[in-house]
């Protein structure tokens, strides 16, 4: 602009602070608006910058209520905002519309004509697991900045899912093996003590006992537990999540006696030799593994090994969070037989005895394994 003696060099400003997409399933589309409740932000793909795009600003918030209002709070002066939002699905009513039924018996490992949703009865009603190969089903969920594979609804409308790993992009190349898919890099054991039945607990007396009903006392922390929570407090409590777990169901640690598998004839205490249901519903006797396994996702003694939070309608409530382990009953369910853990190839591929999980509710209530 040739003004009198001398020329004013200038550039339009940027108005555009705000780009929005939606999703309805076939991938981001460019909207002009902002989309109706039946849309929630990506929390995970949405972002701020003041200047360098590649440089996220951290403050604000955002976020959509349960009541389906969407949050965009705490700006700063000159942000610009890629808002990326998600049809909501109804995972509860679309799973259980999907189930194929009961599957009475478990004699192999999940395959392509048996992949799906079934039903099986738990300590609330009818669950809805999901079960068969990797890659042949849409089970992934991004919650917390974390990838979760959903395992089942459970039968009071909450779901279980289980930890896959950082959430850095695309579901379909997220890790499925490795430690990239464990809560840490480093591995703990269970519990620092072994040859005695007081230390399988996930919670336990803390010293050998005389007797069965001594030695599963909830008292003492298993390492397990110690680590579990330790990230649960750090990754979603300390980080705004906690709000959206539920606490009332739980998660089972099966110390019912199953005399003889394994040819185990313990009575539940000290070093005797004891053989516990979970293994018995897997095992037969003493002369291998079942050719046909029996799980279940029902816990025989709730006030004792269902583990809850301590503001619970229900089990123990022992839980400082609620947060626990996955069973070798729920991995049969998934889709493998124990016999032949070794060679599964079903959607946990990941350490799957020594993961564990939290159940969180959104609107949908969902819940989550670690």
């Amino acid at each position: 602009m040739d003004l009198v003696n001398g020329t004013i060099n200038y550039k339009p400003y940027d108005f555009k602070v705000m780009a929005m997409y939606k999703n309805d399933g076939s991938g981001d589309i460019e909207i002009n608006e902002m989309p109706s409740s039946d849309y929630s932000i990506n929390e995970s793909k949405s972002y701020c910058y003041t200047t360098d795009s590649n440089n996220h600003d951290s403050n604000p918030k955002l976020y959509t209520l349960s009541s389906g209002e969407h949050v965009i709070a705490n700006l700063d002066k000159n942000d610009k905002c890629y808002l990326y939002f998600d049809k909501k699905v109804d995972l509860i009513a679309d799973s259980k519309a999907k189930s194929k039924g009961d599957m009475t018996s478990f004699t192999k490992v999940a395959n392509a004509v048996d992949t799906g949703i079934y039903s099986a009865s738990d300590d609330y009603g009818t669950s809805y697991y999901f079960r068969g190969l990797e890659g042949s089903l849409n089970n992934w969920v991004n919650f917390a900045g974390f990838y979760w594979r959903i395992l089942r609804i459970n039968g009071n409308d909450t779901i279980r899912m289980i930890y896959q790993g950082v959430a850095n992009g695309n579901p379909s190349s997220a890790n499925k093996t490795g430690t990239t898919t464990q809560i840490g890099v480093t591995t703990y054991a269970y519990n620092g003590t072994e040859n005695d039945n007081t230390y399988i607990g996930y919670m336990n007396n803390g010293s050998s006992t005389t007797s069965y009903s001594g030695a599963h006392q909830n008292i003492t922390n298993s390492n397990a537990k110690a680590t579990i929570d330790a990230w649960y407090k750090i990754n979603i409590v300390d980080k705004g999540y906690g709000k959206y777990v539920d606490i009332n169901t739980g998660f089972c640690n099966d110390r019912e006696l199953s005399s003889g598998t394994f040819g185990y004839t313990g009575a539940g205490y000290g070093t005797q030799q004891t053989a516990y249901t979970s293994a018995g519903r897997l095992y037969n006797g003493s002369s291998g593994w079942k050719t046909t396994q029996t799980p279940t996702l029902q816990c025989t003694n709730k006030n004792r090994d269902l583990f809850t939070v301590s503001n619970s309608d229900v089990g123990n409530k022992k839980l400082v969070y609620p947060v626990g382990m996955i069973t070798s009953d729920e991995v049969v369910f998934a889709g493998a037989l124990v016999v032949q853990i070794g060679n599964i190839i079903i959607y946990i591929l990941n350490n799957i005895i020594g993961q564990c999980h939290l159940i969180v509710f959104m609107e949908l209530v969902l819940a989550c394994y670690m």
